[in-house]
């Protein structure tokens, strides 16, 4: 997939709006058009778990400690393994097709031994740690999670014994573009066709034949780009399920 600059993609808008394109972000049009760039880009990146916004977290537990906040700024920070990229507020965790959420106790992982676990809503999780908080520390099974713009933070039920080694898979999608130079992650096309069809609605032609194309278009560029991500998905369930 070629990458794009969000300046690029502004243009990208702009030519097919039959306007001239610009070398910076300055004008109020061209700022306009990057509002509709990030809307579209929102949009997609919700549409699916797109493997280029994945990233695993790693925290070691610590004994009697329940609550790791999964942030940079954190005493001891999950490691990331994008780049030092940590949640802002509309990260997810990953979920596989039946539903089971990607994080695992993989201490032992290496002698072939890995545990998932079962997430909790944060009620239940707070419930359940307000009962067990004078009980022994375990191997925990469960966890909540919640998150803010600030930090995520991900909660175990029940004191963990020290030195379980926790992954957690998350999507994380981008932050509001507003320089020019950030490059998207997500496919471009359906968010250049989206952006196009929200700048068309703002001049009035959201019902004109040219408006409805380039809803159509995102939509078929959207079901395409989400078609070329799973390649290889359902090889790996033929392969689970033998």
């Amino acid at each position: 997939m070629a990458t794009k600059t969000y300046l690029q993609l502004v243009n990208k808008v702009l030519v097919n709006l039959r306007e001239s394109q610009v070398t910076d972000l300055s004008s109020p049009y061209a700022q306009l058009v990057g509002e509709f760039i990030n809307q579209a880009k929102e949009k997609v990146e919700d549409a699916w778990r797109w493997k280029s916004l994945s990233s695993t977290f790693a925290f070691t537990t610590v004994a009697n400690q329940t609550a790791y906040p999964i942030s940079a700024a954190a005493v001891a920070p999950a490691v990331s393994s994008s780049l030092g990229i940590y949640p802002t507020g509309r990260e997810e965790i990953l979920e596989d097709e039946e539903g089971n959420v990607q994080v695992f106790d993989v201490t032992t992982a290496i002698t072939g031994s890995l545990m998932r676990l079962a997430r909790l809503t944060r009620e239940n999780e707070f419930a359940l740690n307000t009962f067990l908080a004078t009980q022994s520390q375990i191997q925990c099974n469960f966890f909540s999670y919640v998150s803010t713009t600030a930090q995520g933070l991900f909660t175990l039920v029940q004191a963990s014994e020290g030195g379980r080694i926790i992954n957690i898979q998350m999507k994380i999608p981008q932050d509001e573009f507003s320089i020019g130079t950030e490059i998207i992650l997500v496919p471009w096309r359906p968010v250049v066709s989206w952006a196009t069809f929200l700048a068309l609605e703002e001049r009035g032609e959201e019902l004109s034949e040219k408006s409805s194309l380039y809803m159509d278009r995102h939509n078929q560029e959207l079901q395409r780009s989400i078609e070329q991500d799973t390649l290889g998905e359902e090889a790996y369930a033929q392969l689970r399920n033998e």
